[in-house]
């Protein structure tokens, strides 16, 4: 690249290239001793996997500077969203629009919540035929460096036209930093991990459940092990979510590994895919087979997790269109654009009336 980056964030784009931004140019010591801010790394670079191989390069691929600096704060919470555009939602209150075509930066809107360092943000499902947006932020710190409280707030960004704007939502129970947000199977919004403070870890290590659907909170089941800085949360295909790392005090790294097995796993009625493609394409339909002892309502992809630092940066839930055949039979319609869905591999699966999701099965959307 043509600069350093300590903790950049980087974003899959539609054409198949990755977006890479902010971060800070050098580390220890000068991030000590140094403001942040003269250390930004503005600029706004591209990887092209498919351009000619630059010079002493052993694999083919192409770095581009876009000319687009912008100083943001590092790992900057971006999401791609339909038509092609690149929105920043976090972690500072003001909230960007990338636009890929022109190359510039505009401002959309500003949070109500403040600053939300080490919060989290994530993209809702995005269902047909309208694909609406919608994008949760919740949790963190007023301040990187000054110690302080978390917050519980949560808030929501809407499309209304061409413009955004952003909405209350309930807030959680704890306030929470270091949280991390999974979108699972069925398209709610598992959040887990993350403390009061920058000392303290969250009493009984409640985690709790967004449905989109409702808008509403609701309790899940009891953590064991404290999730703090560095910890990670992952779906994983069968619909359960991996929990891991942390640094509860400063050099004591946590090595040990839960699960959390979400009710609709222990369902043995749950839908089950008895055939899927192992590849689709922009726009087309596909048939799946199945068994299910409910009707089938939804059929989706879900991006494979890619997180850190309380941002899961790819992850995605994209509802398809779909029509019965027959009483074990699916015709399904893959998404529209790679704006919807960037290409690459997905999870599959099937969501019953009672919101049972099948087990995942794979496929790359070319």
């Amino acid at each position: 690249m043509r600069e350093g980056r300590w903790y950049p964030t980087c974003l899959a784009l539609p054409d198949g290239s990755a977006l890479v931004l902010a971060g800070w140019r050098d580390h220890l010591p000068w991030k000590i001793v140094v403001p942040p801010f003269l250390l930004n790394n503005r600029s706004v670079e591209r990887w092209n996997p498919m351009a000619s191989a630059q010079a002493r390069a052993e694999v083919p691929g192409r770095w581009e500077d876009l000319r687009a600096g912008h100083r943001m704060a590092y790992y900057p919470r971006v999401l791609v969203v339909p038509p092609g555009e690149v929105l920043k939602v976090g972690r500072e209150p003001k909230t960007l629009v990338f636009d890929l075509t022109s190359l510039e930066w505009k401002h959309l809107a500003t949070s109500g919540g403040g600053p939300r360092v080490n919060g989290t943000s994530v993209l809702l499902p995005l269902r047909p035929p309208g694909y609406e947006i919608g994008v949760l932020i919740l949790g963190g710190a007023a301040s990187e460096f000054l110690p302080g409280p978390a917050t519980n707030s949560a808030e929501i960004l809407r499309r209304n036209g061409e413009a955004y704007e952003w909405e209350w939502a309930r807030p959680m129970t704890f306030p929470r930093l270091h949280v991390n947000a999974t979108l699972l199977l069925d398209g709610r919004v598992l959040v887990t991990g993350g403390g009061k403070d920058k000392r303290g870890f969250i009493e009984a290590g409640h985690i709790w459940k967004f449905d989109p659907n409702t808008k509403k909170w609701r309790m899940g089941a009891t953590c064991h092990v404290p999730r703090l800085y560095h910890s990670v949360a992952v779906l994983l295909p069968d619909g359960r979510v991996w929990t891991g790392g942390g640094n509860p005090h400063p050099g004591d790294e946590e090595l040990r590994i839960e699960i959390y097995t979400p009710g609709y796993f222990r369902d043995r009625d749950r839908p089950k895919i008895e055939r899927a493609p192992s590849r689709i394409a922009y726009g087309s339909p596909f048939d799946l087979l199945f068994r299910a002892s409910s009707p089938i309502v939804e059929t989706a992809i879900v991006r494979p997790s890619s997180v850190t630092h309380s941002f899961n940066v790819d992850q995605r839930w994209v509802g398809l269109p779909m029509q019965p055949l027959g009483t074990d039979g699916i015709r399904a319609v893959a998404p529209p654009s790679p704006a919807h869905a960037p290409p690459g591999w997905y999870l599959l699966t099937l969501v019953d009336e009672k919101r049972r999701p099948a087990i995942a099965a794979w496929v790359q959307l070319l």
